[in-house]
């Protein structure tokens, strides 16, 4: 939801003289104004527009305002619009009828301008400040949803790195095993070069990449050494076979 500068009022009247009166009251009072003839074009303007006030006329052919009225109400995504009775009724069952529907205020005709802004200001005013704290209700639970996706993200990426820097030290772990003389070797580096780091106060990420770059050298330096043997054996096995099976035998 995203509010406009000025407050929308939906005037609804049979009547075009009656329509025009009600807007000459509210012109020049900061309101964006639109108006209806009968009540299905209220209706459908308001599921358009969503105003925060409709004046509407009570006694008009075909669907009257109490049925206008009823059916807003009904309406999920109108059901909060404000409204503002305009009618020429004045016994006390027309009132109790309204109020039953849904009836937010009451103004009688004729009217009097000054009464009809200062109702018109305060409704406008009231309706705006409730959709401000949904609004703010609807931003929060959006605020609060980011940050529980942005603590999974966090623990995952967490559990990753771990799952990785495990990987990463067994494989070291297996490669140092391959070879007596360099046994131990790259624990040795990985405990050196995070015990210089905490020695000149290096922490958190900075202390992480150094530690994993130690494991990265060791797993290097691993990789290479199996690639010398390898090589080597290939160069023995070339050696053999060129002074000749009846010398030497490969198992």
């Amino acid at each position: 939801m995203t509010l406009n500068n000025s407050s929308i009022v939906l005037v609804v009247d049979d009547t075009a003289a009656s329509r025009e009166t009600m807007l000459d009251a509210l012109h020049n009072q900061g309101y964006e104004l639109h108006q209806a003839s009968n009540g299905h074009d209220a209706i459908q303007q308001a599921k358009s527009i969503h105003p925060d006030l409709i004046l509407l006329d009570v006694m008009m052919p075909g669907m009257d305002g109490f049925q206008v009225c009823n059916a807003l109400r009904a309406d999920i995504d109108i059901a909060e619009v404000p409204v503002l009775m305009v009618t020429a009724l004045d016994d006390k069952s027309s009132r109790l009828r309204g109020i039953e529907v849904g009836a937010d205020d009451f103004i009688s005709k004729p009217f009097d301008r000054a009464e009809l802004r200062a109702r018109a200001r305060t409704i406008t005013r009231l309706n705006r400040y409730r959709k401000l704290r949904e609004e703010k209700k609807h931003v929060e639970q959006i605020l609060e949803e980011l940050q529980r996706k942005h603590t999974d993200v966090t623990a995952a990426l967490s559990q990753l790195r771990e799952t990785h820097e495990a990987t990463l030290l067994g494989w070291v772990n297996a490669l140092d095993l391959r070879d007596k003389e360099t046994q131990g070797h790259s624990t040795r580096v990985v405990y050196l070069s995070t015990l210089m780091a905490d020695s000149l106060g290096i922490k958190g990420a900075d202390r992480d990449t150094i530690r994993r770059g130690a494991l990265l050298h060791g797993l290097e330096q691993g990789w290479a050494l199996t690639r010398c043997a390898e090589l080597g054996n290939r160069m023995g096995a070339l050696k053999i076979a060129h002074r000749g099976p009846q010398n030497y035998s490969l198992k």
